[in-house]
């Protein structure tokens, strides 16, 4: 019996390390997603989204609440300048916004996909991320 317990606690333990390595993985997925760029959809460009950037932009709509901001170039992913007026501000800021409330749930969907899974040690996180910058 004590072999048997003893099986079963190791099995357990394993399992918690593969459910632990696994989860770190789809959290490393999820933040080099967050900041692999986001694509304005209106204006079919991709703009930066590491925490300076986020921070710029965050900032610039503050000033735009307060009346500060007017209009600026922005570079975006392709190296090339756009004309960041307030609405189109405003829609940069919406879809960072929009694409971490998804990767965050996608990371939630893996997570418990992992837990579920019949097979953890061979779970794939991979698959079902949005595309991003890097995978152009």
């Amino acid at each position: 019996i004590y072999l048997i317990f003893g099986w079963l606690i190791r099995s357990r333990l394993n399992l918690e390390k593969i459910y632990e390595e696994k989860w770190e993985k789809i959290k490393e997925i999820r933040t080099f997603k967050m900041g692999d760029g986001v694509l304005l959809q209106s204006i079919g460009k991709w703009f930066h989204t590491d925490l300076y950037s986020k921070q710029q932009i965050q900032a610039l709509v503050v000033a735009n609440v307060i009346g500060l901001y007017k209009t600026s170039a922005w570079k975006t992913l392709d190296n090339t300048y756009v004309q960041l007026t307030p609405p189109l501000l405003l829609q940069v800021f919406g879809a960072m916004l929009e694409n971490e409330a998804r990767l965050f749930e996608i990371g939630k969907l893996h997570y418990d996909m992992l837990h579920t899974s019949q097979d953890p040690a061979n779970y794939d996180p991979t698959s079902q991320w949005p595309t991003t910058f890097s995978d152009l």
